[in-house]
């Protein structure tokens, strides 16, 4: 395999196919029609009948229509890494779509309590976000002396892409006031140093973009702390654990905390 993280798998199958085409129908609704597409449909139905799995565990709700082609008694299992239902009594069309899928599978997974509760009545277990570093344990290194602000948050993600922006605008002007020589590197995934291409707010200097890396324990070790600037987020962030498990102080919005408040990390917020 082509990359090492496959190697612990008996097989791997690489769908492509998935198209963003315009559509009038609502956005979430647009999502899971588009990333739960034929190709990757027929290659499920393909496994099934060939590898006859003992449990079919399908990660991300834009995946849950998948579900269309549930064949036999063998359990699926959807993982959702944020539950984007309301919290109003009166649900969206999306609500009810997504819920309508969500209810076509067995039982679900959310990484946090407060995601948990959106689902109400639906059969849920909570299984929270951890950190996997490979050297957290063994390689710590002090902060002394360093001066990068990580944001180690995909592009791909609004909440992520309209944080950061905010943060450079409202609050990075003053910092660099005030601490000459901070810099601070953004990991903003695949296509994010052509986005932020056409944004003022990432030409300033001591700004960079960088595109995916494969392992962020080197970046985590070489800044001396990490930022979250988001809102309007679901789920929790792995960014704040994946930092404080590195020795690394977490900056965040109380939102970007989420379901970390309450545990013994030591993090801050604003």
């Amino acid at each position: 395999m082509s990359e090492p993280y496959f190697r612990r798998f008996e097989a791997a199958s690489l769908v492509g196919g998935r198209k963003g085409v315009a559509s009038a129908e609502p956005v979430r609704i647009a999502r899971m029609r588009s990333h739960s597409h034929e190709p990757l449909a027929n290659e499920l139905s393909r496994i099934l009948t060939v590898h006859r799995p003992d449990l079919v565990q399908i990660e991300y709700v834009e995946l849950a229509l998948l579900a269309r082609r549930r064949n036999g008694r063998t359990p699926w299992i959807l993982t959702l890494h944020d539950v984007l239902l309301s919290e109003a009594f009166r649900q969206s069309a999306e609500d009810i779509f997504e819920r309508e899928w969500i209810g076509k599978l067995d039982h679900s997974i959310a990484c946090c309590e407060e995601d948990a509760s959106l689902l109400h009545d639906m059969p849920v277990s909570v299984v929270l976000n951890g950190a996997g570093l490979k050297h957290a344990s063994d390689s710590y290194t002090p902060s002394a002396g360093l001066s990068d602000l990580l944001f180690p948050g995909p592009s791909r993600y609004q909440p992520n892409w309209d944080g950061i922006q905010q943060f450079l605008r409202e609050v990075y002007p003053a910092l660099r006031t005030r601490i000459p020589g901070i810099r601070v590197p953004i990991l903003g995934g695949v296509d994010a140093p052509s986005r932020a291409s056409g944004c003022d707010a990432f030409r300033q200097s001591g700004v960079s973009v960088h595109d995916h890396v494969d392992d962020a324990e080197p970046w985590l070790q070489a800044c001396a702390l990490t930022i979250n600037p988001i809102c309007n987020n679901r789920g929790s962030c792995l960014k704040v654990v994946q930092s404080l498990a590195i020795g690394r102080v977490g900056v965040s919005t109380r939102e970007g905390a989420r379901d970390f408040l309450t545990a013994d990390f030591g993090a801050w917020s604003w």
